[in-house]
């Protein structure tokens, strides 16, 4: 007997609250059958039958095509699609059914005969391709092929013409920029996300105040049959749909239909080499763009630009004969009847300024962060807050600096993405894990087609590897892409800007473009390679100073100024205290730290910090005693007595580092209460916690690890050259394309970092 209620927990779990009664919920199709769990319908379809249980099921058997839907055919005694029997378009078509057969059509923005090649669809602006699509290379194609800048566990739309990310229905939270997770944040303290099913998103369920997928936290399917969620209300309908070629059985499990295998191929390693196995069938994989040529290694394409042309291989090369501007890109003119970017024929920008080419003519901007005039010289924008600086910019120390090179927070294989003034980690495409601590391999799963794989993957000896890296397919100076293509991956090898095609598939420099440098070994000793041209590295902060140290720039504060070189120095010189930070102290007209070299006024083992102007004297955890005379370690019988940064030794919490476990040059750190001996940048951890150098090969800092720049074709550490005077800190700042030293004066001393610094109470 139904009852009255106001919410599902009001009623029995096998019912519902509808229209305030006590009610079974289920409202599932023809030929199906329906259970309640936590008072929502599970439809699924009757033993013998198949199809979607939320609109009606059919007999699984059948004499003739008339038995089955329309988009069904009559295949052995079952209804099947029909696409699975036989696929008879292009690689670039699209097969679906209609009238119980196979049909082929161009998908949107190409064009064309779908049994033979869909070609894309020319243009010359976004408003001319679909809006799924965009105008690249004067061809209307998926934008998230080309540039796609979402997490790797994140899905890529196109809408409007321009790329978007976010999170699947299996991962519905976080970043999809970052990281998408499987779980909610944790509100602290925790409200509820929802009341009823309608307050959640499409595909979501209210269970215990979570909108949370239902299939995934009930459970209700065969782990046979696909589970999906029907936007139904008041209560969501879950379905358990047995998949393409498979049916009910009467224990609910889901058994295969056994199909007569046509002939042909299963997987590529069925073909010849030049071949790959598409649609069952031993074809060549070739389906690159108008003038462009194509050679099948290991049966994947490999696309490259004919003798003479440039381009995107995978879209359509063009000539690079010209005999005025308007027969080039936007973004490049006509020299002598070549059409190249006048930013790489000229280029007229300040040092760190940044060139872009548009309408045919070299222009000079600041970059992000900085301000000024491009022709002449870009500074740091100074700022109060976030606010006033570029997103991808925050503000440090007054300037608007880009956050991952003042203080990257990420593992050194992680990638750091600046979003909202903030640096973000992630892991790159191929790794997972946490992006702040280490990003792991993703174990390469067996596969048998490139479909199985990742993107930028492709499946060569039953793993799934990115092809270029294997194959190795382009010229040594030109760039391999892999295209997520389907069934097959294909590869391009592209020649940068300014570049065309030869003969082999070396790529050349056109004539009009004679690069002045490459690497900085071919500058003079003052300068380095930018973009091919010999330029002043210096991009020092305000009242800094800059000398060149193998090519590289070195920055410290100018005599009587002091801060961070690379970013600002303020000057020393006060009439007050009042006009110095809050750490120093006006003394003798000058700036001087209140916390002096020797950790003055402090006791031994005491903590010096300066707060207003004012030397503040404290014991560190683990400790006691009078922070003006010495800190003495607390007795301890175990580590949990002590910090993170202590060890329980004799009774005493005391750093183990005391002991020396390290080798040299690695540095002794404590992590929960265990010593670590880390590296430096350039060097690998040795067996007895050692470090031995990295002997790796470069052209330029770009080719080499962080913290260390290219010198004399060699990956080492600028400060091992001790470009810095005594009493100083030499740190490496992985600015691009050229690494950048700083030199600073330790806390307690003042003075010029490249000449002398002394402790601040000598001045």
């Amino acid at each position: 007997m139904s009852v009255g209620c106001r919410a599902n927990s009001e009623c029995p779990r096998d019912t519902a609250c509808l229209n305030t009664r006590c009610v079974k919920p289920c409202d599932c199709g023809e030929h199906t059958e329906c259970y309640v769990i936590d008072h929502r319908p599970i439809c699924t379809c009757l033993p013998g039958y198949q199809g979607n249980p939320n609109l009606g099921c059919y007999e699984v058997g059948c004499t003739q095509d008339e038995e089955c839907p329309q988009d069904k055919m009559c295949h052995s005694g079952v209804c099947i699609n029909p696409c699975s029997v036989n696929d008879p378009c292009a690689i670039s078509a699209e097969c679906y059914p209609e009238q119980h057969r196979a049909k082929c059509r161009c998908p949107p923005g190409l064009e064309g005969d779908p049994f033979l090649e869909c070609r894309l669809v020319g243009c010359r602006s976004n408003s001319e391709c679909p809006t799924t699509k965009a105008c690249l290379n004067r061809k209307c194609v998926d934008p998230c092929l080309y540039n796609n800048e979402c997490a790797p566990n994140a899905v890529c739309h196109v809408f409007q013409h321009m790329t978007y990310c976010h999170c699947p229905l299996d991962m519905p939270f976080g970043d999809p920029v970052v990281m998408c997770k499987d779980a909610p944040p944790i509100a602290d303290p925790p409200k509820p996300k929802c009341l009823v099913d309608a307050d959640c998103p499409s595909k979501r369920a209210c269970i215990d105040e979570y909108c949370v997928n239902p299939c995934h936290t009930l459970n209700p399917c065969d782990e046979t049959a696909q589970c999906d969620v029907t936007d139904s209300l008041p209560v969501r309908t879950m379905i358990c749909i047995c998949v393409e070629g498979s049916v009910r059985t009467d224990e609910g499990t889901c058994k295969e239909v056994e199909i007569p295998i046509s002939p042909g191929c299963q997987a590529n390693s069925e073909c010849p080499e030049e071949e790959a196995c598409i649609n069952r069938l031993c074809r060549t994989p070739c389906d690159c763009g108008p003038y462009s040529e194509c050679e099948v290694m290991n049966h994947h394409p490999v696309c490259t630009c004919q003798v003479g042309y440039q381009g995107n291989p995978d879209i359509s090369c063009f000539p690079i004969g010209c005999q005025q501007d308007s027969d080039c890109e936007d973004h490049q003119a006509c020299y002598d009847g070549v059409c190249a970017n006048p930013c790489l024929v000229n280029d007229p920008c300040a040092t760190n300024a940044e060139c872009y080419a548009e309408g045919h003519q070299a222009h000079c901007r600041c970059p992000s962060g900085l301000q000024g005039d491009g022709y002449v010289e870009c500074l740091i924008v100074g700022c109060r807050a976030n606010s006033e600086c570029p997103s991808d910019r925050a503000c440090i120390n007054t300037q608007c600096v880009d956050p991952c090179l003042f203080d990257n927070p990420c593992a050194p294989n992680a990638e750091c993405i600046n979003k909202d003034h903030q640096a973000l980690c992630r892991c790159p495409p191929g790794t997972f894990g946490d992006p702040s601590q280490q990003c792991l391999p993703v174990p390469q799963p067996d596969c048998v087609s490139d479909t199985d794989c990742p993107s930028q993957h492709a499946c060569i000896n039953e793993k799934c590897v990115n092809p270029c890296k294997v194959l190795e397919p382009c010229h040594e100076n030109t760039e391999c892409q892999v295209i997520d293509t389907i069934p097959v991956r294909t590869m391009i090898c592209i020649c940068p800007d300014g570049m065309v095609t030869e003969i082999g598939g070396e790529c050349k420099h056109v004539p009009v473009i004679k690069p002045i440098c490459e690497v900085n070994s071919e500058c003079p000793s003052d300068k380095a390679c930018f973009t091919n041209f010999c330029k002043d590295p210096c991009q020092c902060g305000a009242n800094a100073n800059c000398e060149i140290v193998e090519h590289h720039p070195l920055c410290t504060c100018k005599r009587g100024y002091e801060g961070d070189p690379e970013i600002g120095c303020y000057e020393i010189g006060c009439y007050g205290t009042d006009d110095c930070p809050t750490t120093h102290v006006c003394r003798n007209g000058q700036c001087a730290p209140v916390c002096g070299p020797n950790n003055e006024p402090c006791g031994r083992d005491a903590i010096c910090q300066g707060v207003e102007h004012e030397a503040v004297c404290y014991c560190p955890p683990g400790s006691q005693g009078n922070p003006r005379t010495q800190c003495l370690a607390i007795g301890c019988v175990s580590d949990d007595a002590c910090p993170d940064d202590r060890s329980c030794i004799n009774q005493r919490c005391e750093s183990p580092c005391a002991l020396d476990p390290c080798v040299k040059p690695a540095e002794c750190q404590v992590f929960g209460h265990t010593p670590d001996c880390p590296c430096p940048p350039g060097f690998n951890r040795t067996l007895d916690n050692g470090c031995e150098m990295i002997i790796v090969g470069c052209r330029t800092d770009g080719d080499c690890p962080s913290q260390t720049a290219c010198i004399n074709e060699k990956c080492i550490d600028p400060c091992s050259l001790e470009p810095c005077t005594e009493n100083t800190e030499c740190r490496m700042i992985d600015t691009i394309p050229v690494r950048t030293i700083a030199c600073e004066c330790l806390p307690g001393y003042q003075g010029d970092a490249l000449d002398k610094c002394i402790p601040s109470k000598q001045l």
